[in-house]
């Protein structure tokens, strides 16, 4: 990869373990269904979500 890219660099400016332990304090494991997502790829999704200006359906959002 691109040391340049943009998300390469936010990549080693987030502090992953401090997001994924506050993420894991707030979410206690269930003992049942289906396994839960990585936080790092939640918190991600939720990072590039709100820097693109996304709607939760991953469009622009339309204002009147």
């Amino acid at each position: 990869m691109d040391p340049n890219n943009r998300w390469v660099v936010l990549i080693n400016q987030v502090p992953w373990d401090d997001l994924v332990s506050l993420f894991n304090k707030h979410t206690p494991p269930k003992g049942t269904g289906r396994p839960p997502l990585n936080p790092r790829v939640l918190i991600g999704a939720l990072i590039i979500k709100h820097i693109l200006n996304l709607d939760d359906r991953g469009q622009l959002p339309r204002y009147m």
